[in-house]
């Protein structure tokens, strides 16, 4: 898909043209083509590839259905403009080398605008050359494949790297222990990069040899910040990606991206473009027609960079989002873990709370703490958790959610916070002896309960709290920094003031002297157990 446009190699520096208000040649302003059944999966359609009826197909706002022939028209919309199929339950579209799916047709009749960099700090990375008039038909080829029964996809939050250093990090870290992952795609929510555009290539590369399709998302580091507005800011996302809103049925479930960081050339502290998160109304007016016509009867996975609490107009989505029944939305942004279930104080109005996830991320808190013996930094999270990544297995209406630490066994899915060595003044004192457990994937609706030494089992209380052992981690490195620049490796960030997935409870004051175990067991809000221990001395 990406020879059909040809990136631009650089914009010239100093030179900025003003966007058309509407790209269309001609009178050109309909495009027309068919969805087609590639029984010869060449991508072209030949002889005896009939086209397939009831396809939706779209401009980016409006959506129509294939005919019975597989022929679709839709109007050409002010620029930019992409054309694009909406996978349907039961096909697959193309992949490219990297397993980038090419749904898409991006329509640039005059390339990308020139971009204004008199005031930015980065080079201006590639667009898209002139795509001329449109074709007399744009052709989607669609493959049937099995997709009943259940099914994974696994979710990337914030991979992020600056450089081919990092990139190589991702890869030893995250990427090496997915190689030949049996899931069905995989979803990037954003920040694919930390403002080098010039790594989509080379992350494309690695990320395929998890061998899967790979599905983005844009976040706000993925945009052209030298743009002159929002509307021309994601033109390198767009050469390699296609649009930045769109949906797919895939088996049981109906998914829906969303852009919803709005980006304003308006300098930020750095000088560089700043952004919010926000739906545009086209961006809305898409979302309404794609969700018009999805049966109730589905499950409906809303994926988005920025999450619904720091998204401006949130409720305006809600109301589109609220009759669905069954419903599950997916964020990255914060580099933490969260679960969030949105009632009416958040403004959702549902029948049923709505569960609203902030994924781990890939980078962890962006590639900051001790690097380990690989060189690789630990990376923690400003919320406790390592970094990593999450699957999610669809099933029905049903799902869950399993947390995938980086180069750390799944099994391990807590961490135990407690002193090595206690003596008895400290569990008399007033307050005692604290344990804290950080469960990465825990929530309101964990159910948390820990014991010492095979005794009775008590109930942890979960706590608002700054994650104790991440604490004490960063003061630690800060030490054997100090205050010498460069720094050996990038300082950890602060701790999150309050952890989303921490518990606590207090030792017994009566604890003999000696060696003790003390272990805890979440069951989460699938019914999946998981376990921790930690042992310590009373002297």
């Amino acid at each position: 898909m990406l020879g059909r446009f040809c990136l631009v190699a650089a914009f010239v520096a100093g030179c900025a043209l003003a966007p058309p208000s509407v790209l269309v040649v001609g009178d050109e302003s309909m495009a027309r083509g068919v969805v087609f059944h590639d029984v010869n999966q060449d991508g072209k359609r030949g002889v005896g590839e009939p086209g397939v009826s009831g396809v939706r197909v779209s401009n980016g706002a409006d959506i129509v259905e294939t005919d019975d022939g597989g022929h679709w028209q839709l109007p050409v919309l002010d620029a930019p403009c992409e054309f694009f199929v909406l996978k349907p339950e039961s096909w697959m579209i193309a992949v490219d080398e990297t397993n980038i799916p090419q749904f898409f047709y991006v329509h640039r009749p005059l390339g990308s605008p020139i971009h204004d960099l008199e005031n930015g700090r980065f080079p201006s990375f590639p667009g898209l050359t002139p795509t001329g008039d449109l074709p007399p038909s744009i052709d989607f080829p669609l493959i049937p494949q099995d997709e009943s029964g259940p099914f994974r996809a696994l979710m990337v939050g914030d991979p992020q790297p600056r450089d081919m250093q990092e990139v190589a990090w991702l890869s030893h870290d995250v990427a090496e222990g997915l190689a030949d992952w049996s899931g069905a795609f995989a979803v990037t929510l954003g920040d694919i990069t930390f403002d080098n555009l010039d790594l989509f290539g080379p992350l494309n590369k690695m990320w395929a040899k998890v061998g899967v399709p790979w599905w983005q998302v844009i976040g706000n580091h993925d945009v052209n910040r030298d743009a002159a507005n929002d509307a021309w800011s994601a033109e390198t996302f767009a050469a390699f990606y296609g649009p930045t809103t769109y949906s797919f049925d895939w088996g049981s479930a109906h998914f829906l991206v969303l852009d919803n960081v709005f980006y304003s050339a308006k300098p930020n502290g750095n000088g560089l473009g700043s952004y919010t998160g926000f739906l545009t109304d086209r961006v809305m007016q898409f979302a309404k027609n794609d969700l018009a016509s999805v049966s109730k009867d589905k499950l409906v996975v809303v994926m988005m960079h920025i999450p619904f609490y720091n998204t401006d107009n949130a409720q305006d989505f809600y109301r589109l989002l609220e009759p669905f029944p069954y419903a599950l939305s997916v964020a990255g942004h914060m580099h933490t873990h969260e679960n969030h279930f949105l009632g009416k104080d958040d403004g959702w109005l549902g029948e049923k709370e709505h569960h609203h996830v902030v994924n781990v991320t890939a980078c962890g808190s962006w590639f900051t703490g001790a690097p380990d013996e690989e060189g690789i930094p630990h990376t923690t999270m400003r919320d406790g958790a390592p970094n990593g990544v999450s699957v999610f297995e669809f099933d029905g209406v049903g799902y869950g959610i399993e947390f995938i630490p980086a180069r750390r066994p799944v099994s391990e899915q807590m961490t135990l916070h407690l002193a090595d060595f206690i003596s008895p003044e400290q569990l008399a004192a007033d307050g005692g002896v604290r344990l804290h457990a950080n469960i990465f994937n825990g929530s309101e609706r964990s159910a948390v309960r820990w014991r010492v030494d095979s005794g009775e089992w008590a109930m942890m209380n979960k706590v608002d709290e700054a994650d104790p052992y991440y604490e004490e981690t960063r003061l630690r490195e800060d030490a054997v920094l100090g205050d010498k620049k460069p720094f050996a490796w990038r300082k950890l960030p602060k701790a999150k003031d309050k952890s989303t997935h921490l518990w606590a409870a207090t030792l017994p004051n009566d604890i003999a002297l000696g060696r003790h175990l003390v272990e805890v067991e979440e069951t989460d809000m699938f019914g999946v157990v998981h376990r921790g221990r930690r042992d310590f001395v009373v002297q």
